[in-house]
Parts: structure tokens; C-alpha cells; sequence
């Protein structure tokens, strides 16, 4: 048993989750910086958070407060919370970033080469629909449907209407991951097929579908495929050559996968998906 004192020294937080009680506010921390490094609000756990005053606690909140800072790009409000942070304490390993973000990158200097890193991570040049699409599977993971269904359909159709010929592509490829998760979050898929729709209309919807469904069940596959095949309207992605490959695909029934499929390995998405969006 980890018997670390929460009330006066937190060094991580995480270990002293399995012996918390369901009281303890070592929970509203977890939540509220979990959410928070993902760019995310949790009203709830940052207004349980704010009310802890508890010695071992008042880093970390501070550090919370500048995360939420710098994803907000208030460079005033980030260097004042980081300016709270106890120098002794453990998140005080993380200053030098939020002062090498705001104004100081020579700050770096006297940072661990984690936190640099970490520096040159924040700092990169990162799609916006990466993070979007970050922020939806993050929802999910946290039973936010709802916000799971909002997000990743702005990412479907920001993908469907790219200015390149293989956006398409990249939505399908996207629409299939969004299945692929809801299975794995042993979610009803049925209920996001409506969402599909919307945003890629019903052809381009169900042949996502089927490619989802090509490793589990070939001969329902096969029917997603003819209904998207049957439906008057072209969707942008199923036309011309790939008509006929899922043409011959639903005569078969258990078809080789498809090129462009995604594969269920959940690291598989930000590279295999963004990489190169704007190229």
C-alpha cells in the first residue's frame, strides 16, 4: 500500500488513485488535470479541485491553472499561475515550459530534458483536426457521447470537404476509426450511423460501415456494401474504380480488406490519418 501523505507532498498522484476513497479529492485532481491536458473541461472535478485547501494540493491545482492558460493562449494568466507553483514541489519541474512558451525559451536551459522535450511538443505545429480529433476520443474515453458524436463529426466533414483529392479518403478512413472505438467502448454504434450520414451522406456512411465490419462479419459487410452501392446519391468517396471494388466485394462476402482501411490499433490514428494533411 502506497501510505504517501496527499495532504502535505503529492509527488504524482496517480499511485495514490488505488487507495483513495471515493471521497477523496485526489479524484477531482486526477479528473481535472486529465481533462485539462487534453485541452478539455470538467466543470465538475475543477470546481471540486477549487474548493480543496489542502498544503500537498495547491501545486498542483496552480498547475492546472496554467495548463488550462496556455491552451486558452493567455500568456499573463499561465505565467502567474506557474508563478504560484512551489519551486520544491514536484510540478515545479514543468515552470521552465510555460516561461519558455510565454517569452523566455533560454528558460529551457535549466529544464530536464523531459520537460524540453515536452517544450518542443507543445510548441509544434499540430493540426487542428488532429486535436479535434484527439478531443473526441478523449470524450469517449470519459462516457461523453454526445460530445464523442459533436466532435468527430466536425472532424468528418472538415476531412470530406479538404481541398485535395483524397479528403474523401481520409474521412472514410476517419469514419472507420470512429466505429472502430465506439465497438471497443462497447458502445451502440447504431445510434452514430446517423451522424455518419450527415456528414458524409448515406453511400459514403454505409461503405464505412461494411469496412468496419470486413473482419467480424464478412456477409454484414457485404450488405452495407450493396446498400451503399443501391443509394441514388454518389457519395464523393464511393464513384467510379471504387464502385466496382465494393461491387465485387459484396458478391463475395468475406472481401480483402480495402486500401485505406484503418487498422484497430488505437496508436495507428494521428500518423497513419493526419500525417501530412496540408501537404
Amino acid at each position: 500500500m502506497n501510505h504517501q501523505n496527499p495532504d502535505t507532498c503529492i509527488v504524482d498522484p496517480r499511485p495514490l488513485l488505488s487507495d483513495a476513497r471515493a471521497d477523496s479529492p485526489l479524484w477531482a485532481l486526477a479528473d481535472s488535470f486529465d481533462a485539462v491536458a487534453n485541452g478539455m473541461k470538467n466543470p465538475e472535478a475543477d470546481g471540486k479541485l477549487e474548493r480543496i485547501r489542502l498544503p500537498g494540493f495547491e501545486p498542483w491545482q496552480n498547475l492546472v491553472r496554467a495548463v488550462s492558460a496556455l491552451y486558452a493562449d493567455d500568456t499573463e494568466g499561465c505565467l502567474e499561475a506557474a508563478g504560484r507553483i512551489d519551486e520544491a514541489s514536484p510540478p515545479a519541474a514543468l515552470i521552465p515550459l510555460f516561461r519558455a512558451w510565454a517569452d523566455s525559451p533560454e528558460a529551457l536551459n535549466r529544464a530536464s530534458a523531459a520537460t524540453a522535450l515536452l517544450y518542443r511538443r507543445v510548441v509544434s505545429d499540430v493540426h487542428p483536426l488532429e486535436i479535434l480529433a484527439e478531443q473526441a476520443e478523449e470524450a469517449l474515453r470519459h462516457g461523453m457521447f454526445e460530445r464523442f458524436e459533436t466532435t468527430s463529426r466536425r472532424v468528418l466533414q472538415d476531412l470530406d470537404e479538404l481541398p485535395r483529392a483524397d479528403g474523401s479518403l481520409l474521412a472514410i478512413r476517419y469514419a472507420v476509426r470512429c466505429l472502430s472505438l465506439l465497438d471497443e467502448a462497447g458502445s451502440d454504434d447504431i445510434r452514430f450511423m446517423d451522424t455518419l450520414t450527415k456528414a458524409l451522406g448515406k453511400a459514403d456512411a454505409l461503405l464505412a460501415a461494411g469496412l468496419a465490419l470486413l473482419e467480424v462479419d464478412g456477409e454484414a459487410a457485404a450488405a452495407a456494401f450493396r446498400g451503399a452501392l443501391e443509394c441514388g446519391e454518389d457519395g464523393r468517396f464511393l464513384r467510379g474504380p471504387m464502385r466496382r471494388a465494393v461491387a465485387e466485394a459484396a458478391k463475395t462476402f468475406g472481401a480483402p480488406r480495402l486500401q485505406g482501411r484503418v487498422p484497430h490499433e488505437r496508436d495507428a490514428l494521428q500518423l497513419d490519418l493526419f500525417s501530412g494533411v496540408f501537404i
